[in-house]
């Protein structure tokens, strides 16, 4: 039996994930510091599901969480643009450091799989789909910031996609 560790568990995708894999069978560990996520939003599947209370800020919390684990989800994030302009070291922290930690983690464990999920907050305000990481409406900069960083890029040549990415799928660019 497979055991799958999901970061930021008990949030609202993250249960709908930990309610999925219950269903397929798998031995769950959930790891998540209940700062946005809740308890009642965990399925209720007996020995199948373990909670680790800690923070992936936490290296040796991280580590312990690990210790069972062959996949991990890592859904765990600071995803909200506005409160990331207002506290940006702790968004760093979180984002940043977090998913280092658990790579850590997950290399000295041994995981046989680590399942990464974005958030489309890393967009911005784009109004259309799919939205794509070359739109210059996709970034979440103020304008003046925004044409700054453009004006920049353009005048060093970093306009143009690689050609070795051009080709590759991605799922902003995958429609229904």
């Amino acid at each position: 039996m497979a055991h799958y560790l999901v970061t930021g568990g008990a949030g609202f995708i993250g249960s709908h994930v930990v309610e999925s894999l219950t269903r397929k069978g798998g031995l769950i560990a959930v790891f998540d510091n209940f700062s946005t996520g809740k308890r009642e939003n965990l399925p209720d599947a007996g020995n199948q599901l373990e909670i680790i209370e800690g923070d992936i800020r936490d290296l040796a919390s991280c580590r312990k969480a690990m210790e069972k684990a062959e996949f991990v989800i890592h859904l765990a994030a600071l995803h909200e643009v506005p409160r990331s302009v207002e506290k940006p070291i702790e968004t760093h922290d979180i984002n940043v450091t977090g998913i280092l930690n658990l790579l850590v983690a997950a290399r000295d464990a041994g995981v046989k799989r680590f399942v990464y999920a974005s958030s489309s907050a890393v967009y911005g305000d784009s109004p259309g789909l799919p939205r794509s990481a070359l739109s210059r409406r996709s970034c979440a900069l103020p304008r003046q910031d925004r044409d700054h960083h453009f004006r920049r890029r353009l005048r060093r040549g970093q306009h143009r996609v690689r050609p070795e990415r051009r080709d590759r799928p991605s799922a902003a660019n995958l429609g229904p």
